[in-house]
């Protein structure tokens, strides 16, 4: 999916106000729906950072809704779900810096067409799912297919 600027830092505004509101007032509102690209159902994952340390991380990976409302949702999530971290309280909304990584849609793909940077490994077993991405310190495709999840 190919976001313009403006529709990349709109989606940045609402998972930012997403983050607030659910951390300052234990709801999210909802917002006037955006229109063109964002409306569009995608996977995504919004990775929260306080400095340069990770305190949330949460994903959909397919595309169940528009990317406005899944965004908005990881954004809630990571905050207050990610089983690693206690939730984000006030205090901590100030340092937070927010990414957001847009996912396409799942294909099948040949080990030998794998590209740094570009695909990650869906792994199953039984009802449980991971997502292994290449630019997690992986290297080079060869290493990352190679590596246990």
């Amino acid at each position: 999916m190919q976001l313009t600027d403006a529709e990349k830092n709109r989606l940045l505004d609402l998972a930012r106000e997403a983050l607030e509101e659910v951390v300052r007032f234990g709801r999210m509102s909802e917002p006037a729906e955006p229109g063109g690209a964002l409306q569009t159902p995608c996977g995504a994952f919004v990775t929260l950072y306080k400095g340069r340390r990770l305190r949330g991380c949460i994903g959909l990976v397919e595309a169940r809704t528009p990317i406005y409302a899944t965004v908005r949702e990881c954004a809630r999530a990571a905050a207050l779900d990610d089983p690693r971290f206690d939730p984000v309280v006030p205090a901590e909304l100030l340092s937070l810096r927010l990414e957001i990584s847009i996912l396409s849609p799942l294909v099948d793909i040949a080990p030998q067409d794998v590209e740094v940077g570009r695909h990650g490994l869906l792994i199953s077993h039984g009802a449980q799912r991971g997502l292994r991405l290449l630019w997690n310190g992986t290297g080079n495709a060869s290493n990352f297919l190679k590596r246990p999840a």
